[in-house]
């Protein structure tokens, strides 16, 4: 009776057990920790200067291009220069940077959005969360399934046409920044 008593709470111990490793598991991917993201991102968002859209991305300018400046639309050719990180929660460490052309629908959902509401020669840092960047399954050997990831982000140019569906406008351009045709010299 002992012995049968003992390996029923063996066995309900073992599962439990079990069950909080795969619990811990779900919580810290490869040793990164997911809840820590989580609330170090709602953290960042009770800092000044900081942005938080519906969509859970937060942002903040750190300079700002003309406000008449062109800003893209999802699938407008643009140069950036990017630096990307982990969360300081999780070590900071940086694992990408350069500076590339891409259009905002080739990149991920964090950066698509960010990108069609700055203006070229505006520079933001992004707080990313997971689901608006790799989500469950990470990138590679450096960005771990669930991370929150930290981007500092410059549009350097915004490509494509000088009117029309490539970019949009905020602000009107102002007569003093239009370019003055010349008049034509006469004979």
């Amino acid at each position: 009776m002992h012995s049968v008593l003992r390996r029923t709470v063996f066995v309900s111990l073992l599962l439990h057990s079990l069950v909080e490793v795969g619990a811990a598991k779900k919580k810290k991917k490869a040793g990164h920790d997911v809840e820590a993201d989580k609330a170090w991102l709602e953290g960042i968002s009770k800092e000044e200067g900081v942005t938080t859209l519906e969509s859970g991305l937060r942002y903040k300018v750190l300079k700002s291009g003309n406000a008449w400046a062109k800003s893209p639309k999802a699938a407008t050719s643009c140069t950036c220069k990017y630096a990307g990180k982990l969360t300081p929660v999780n070590g900071g460490k940086q694992f990408d940077a350069g500076e590339i052309d891409f259009a905002p629908n080739q990149v991920i959902p964090g950066w698509t959005e960010a990108m069609q509401l700055m203006k070229e020669g505006d520079e933001w840092e992004l707080y990313i969360p997971s689901e608006l960047g790799y989500g469950e399954n990470g990138a590679g050997a450096d960005i771990p399934g669930g991370a929150a990831l930290v981007f500092t982000m410059e549009i350097k140019k915004v490509h494509g046409k000088k009117s029309g569906v490539d970019y949009k406008r905020f602000e009107p351009i102002p007569d003093e920044k239009k370019k003055k045709k010349m008049p034509k010299a006469e004979l």
